[in-house]
């Protein structure tokens, strides 16, 4: 199966706090990574697992839902 991933992302600023559950842990300074699975099963949403490498969690949510709390951060490659 293919993955697309982002690779490691380190969060060097957090420009707006928000209660998402999905974000609302993520600290300057942690690492996350997106990556969505390819595995040939056509969906109306795609999911997108969202890791904090830094803290050892990790949700699925939509790519849709994932997208809104991305704009809450300023990231670098890890």
């Amino acid at each position: 199966m293919i993955t697309l991933s982002s690779g490691d992302l380190r969060v060097i600023a957090i420009k707006k706090k928000t209660q998402a559950i999905l974000y609302r842990d993520v600290q300057q300074g942690d690492t996350i990574r997106f990556s969505m699975p390819m595995d040939g099963y056509w969906n109306y949403a795609s999911h997108v697992r969202i890791d904090n490498v830094t803290q050892g969690t990790s949700t699925h949510k939509t790519l849709a839902k994932a997208a809104q709390g991305v704009t809450c951060f300023e990231v670098e490659p890890a």
